[in-house]
């Protein structure tokens, strides 16, 4: 059972007026004789100045606000209905008139009432305040007056149950759907738990029960009050979670440490087409922008066969994917919308990893099994996977990965021949594009070095930083199963400027959680980037973009199976890579993956397209769709979507959030 309570009610405060300023015109339309004429608006006042509302969370607040216009002669005018009011966040809620009704979350804005060539402002602040009782299943009834309970019992020192997971700093898109918070409960004393969430505008407290799990207790936060409270977080200040336990009496209370949970001022949107190993392995796909969707397998189509490194397309529409692993790496090109192959398997056609030009025709590989190395990428045709150009290196490569501004191709620089997937003792190079067609000699970022193994590079979405994985061999050697590029186990994230610079840890999308017990040995693998960039802070200050990876690590409670992987993700903010400091998040772990299983290589675009035609863009209508490339200023793209940069100097059609 579950109960929302509204906790008070603020009443609105009075009104007050500003000074009345110089210099008024009469309002007339005859020449400015420097006196006010009778109907002249010297000063206009909106009240309440100052609204102090609360919502629930189910029903929102409202309030009433009063437009009055002083007039040369004294006289007071109301004018809400002429008056014309504008909130300077709409998110906040809405306005009917000079009614105003709130969202479902907490927030603050402006009003600001025009009349006259006056101004008058008023300060609105909607706080969230709700009580959640979810007792879990077969689990006592949770008394009504927890709060109080909580609140007025003793502090008992030994009683305080442990927070595990999420971990602190944390950075959340606010449409992630399923987060869930663990902890070990404490001594047996404690049987009622509350769960604390506060923000500058929001108070939201959980009293639980412990559902045990995994050798202590998992809540997962209800969908409806993980999106208000989000919603009252977006880009602001943290949210600080606190856990208490105590019983059902008020005997005792123990109050369990304090972590801070940060929310970004935007969705995260886009499809994630990753490589998992259950049921015979596969590409599963998922829409990330849809809370509610649970992945779906989506290649192969139909049988078996081991498919595992794949890339997808900028705009969704075409996957690569290469057969059965190592010393194979037979290519296929893939139509998405149509869920066909392309292109029949060819004994000459081989490219272990692959990656798209952001124009979404072509895509370029590597295939480094055979006997002598191959020191070429190959750039091949996005429909019928043909060799268009070959490009001399000089040196093995592996792991392309092509900007998104389409004027480099990143490498992992293979010193130690040993195949595609397990390269030795690698070093992070590019190639540019030359204005006259062809490509340059390859330029190192970060160069080989004895004893590591650098790999895996992959280009941030503003193109001008990538993340790759470093090992570090064991015993000082050269190579060995610790440091083969192949979930290693001693595998960390790095970053680099694109254009070079001292490599930088992202030491805290690399740090362990509470049940890693401070191993650092994660196995860290597989980093790619979400398409976009968003804006930082809810005022559109700063940046913030996303990436997912690999990783052994526990997921709380809930261990990897085996020797198997989850994928985990973390926000980076990349003005401060710019300015050469760490600028990751701890992660979290996409919740919506099959924790049962072993899962990789979760690749990027910037949607899911659908396996039906869509009015507009390239299906033969007259607007873009979302993930098609635009130009700014021309109007366009299809229905709600507006064209943003998502690299320098390119646009895409993306729903303007």
């Amino acid at each position: 059972m579950r109960r929302l309570a509204m906790l008070a009610l603020i009443a609105a405060v009075g009104c007050q007026c500003g000074e009345d300023p110089a210099g008024l015109t009469d309002g007339g339309t005859g020449p400015d004789t420097g006196t006010p004429g009778p109907d002249a608006v010297m000063a206009l006042e909106l009240t309440p100045a100052e609204a102090q509302l609360v919502t629930d969370g189910v029903t929102p607040a409202t309030q009433a606000f009063v437009v009055t216009a002083v007039k040369s002669d004294g006289a007071r005018e109301d004018v809400s209905a002429q008056a014309t009011l504008t909130l300077s966040d709409p998110r906040v809620g809405n306005l009917a008139g000079a009614d105003f009704t709130s969202a479902l979350a907490g927030g603050e804005a402006t009003l600001t009432a025009a009349y006259g060539g006056r101004t008058a402002e008023a300060h609105i602040v909607v706080t969230l305040q709700v009580e959640v009782f979810q007792p879990g299943p077969q689990s006592p009834t949770i008394p009504a007056n927890s709060g109080d309970l909580i609140d007025n019992a003793p502090e008992v020192p030994g009683r305080a149950p442990t927070l595990v997971y999420p971990n602190d700093g944390v950075m959340f898109p606010p449409n992630l759907g399923g987060v869930e918070v663990h902890f070990m409960p404490g001594p047996s004393e404690n049987w009622l738990f509350e769960l604390r969430f506060e923000a500058a505008n929001a108070r939201v407290r959980v009293y639980t029960r412990c559902l045990p799990s995994f050798g202590g207790c998992i809540y997962t936060v209800h969908p409806d009050i993980w999106q208000v409270l989000a919603d009252s977080a977006r880009g602001l200040a943290p949210i600080t979670l606190t856990i208490f336990g105590g019983d059902d009496v008020g005997s005792g209370r123990g109050t369990g440490g304090t972590i801070e949970l940060n929310i970004a001022a935007a969705d995260v949107v886009g499809g994630l087409y990753y490589w998992t190993t259950s049921n015979g392995t596969g590409i599963m796909r998922v829409d990330f922008g849809d809370p509610e969707q649970q992945p779906e397998r989506f290649f192969p189509f139909s049988g078996d066969g081991c498919y595992g490194c794949h890339a997808v397309s900028r705009d969704g529409r075409r996957m690569s994917l290469s057969q059965n692993g190592q010393w194979d790496g037979r290519v296929t090109v893939v139509d998405v919308r149509a869920k066909a192959a392309l292109t029949a398997v060819d004994d000459a056609r081989r490219e272990q990893f692959q990656s798209w030009h952001p124009d979404s025709d072509r895509f370029v590989g590597a295939f480094g099994d055979g006997n002598p190395p191959d020191t070429n990428l190959r750039i091949r045709n996005g429909d019928t996977g043909d060799v268009l150009e070959t490009i001399p290196l000089g040196v093995e490569p592996t792991h392309p990965d092509w900007s998104p501004v389409g004027d480099r191709i990143a490498f992992t620089k293979v010193t130690h021949h040993q195949t595609s997937q397990r390269p030795g003792r690698g070093g992070i190079a590019y190639v540019s594009a030359l204005a006259g067609g062809g490509w340059s000699a390859a330029v190192d970022l970060v160069p080989p070095e004895d004893g590591k193994n650098r790999y895996y590079p992959a280009y941030a979405p503003d193109g001008r930083a990538l993340v790759y994985c470093e090992s570090i061999c064991a015993n000082g050697d050269i190579y060995n199963g610790d440091c083969d590029g192949d979930a290693d186990p001693v595998a960390k994230l790095w970053a680099v400027s694109a254009d070079g610079g001292a490599p930088i840890a992202l030491a805290r999308a690399n740090a362990p959680g509470v049940r890693d017990e401070g191993r650092q040995d994660l196995t860290n693998t597989y980093p790619k980037w979400a398409p976009f960039v968003d804006a930082k802070a809810r005022d559109g200050s700063g940046r913030l973009m996303w990436f997912t990876f690999s990783s052994r690590r526990q997921y709380g409670l809930r261990a990897p199976t085996g020797t198997g992987q989850l994928l985990w993700m973390a926000a980076v903010d990349p003005d401060a890579l710019a300015r050469g400091e760490d600028g990751s998040y701890p992660a979290f772990a996409l919740p919506f993956q099959d924790l049962s299983t072993s899962n990789h290589i979760a690749q990027w675009t910037t949607r899911i397209v659908p396996p039906r035609p869509d009015p507009g863009g390239s299906d033969g209508g007259t607007c873009r769709e979302e993930g098609e490339t635009c130009e700014p200023g021309e109007g366009d793209c299809c229905g709600n979507l507006a064209c943003t940069e998502s690299s320098p100097g390119r646009y895409i059609c993306r729903l303007n959030l």
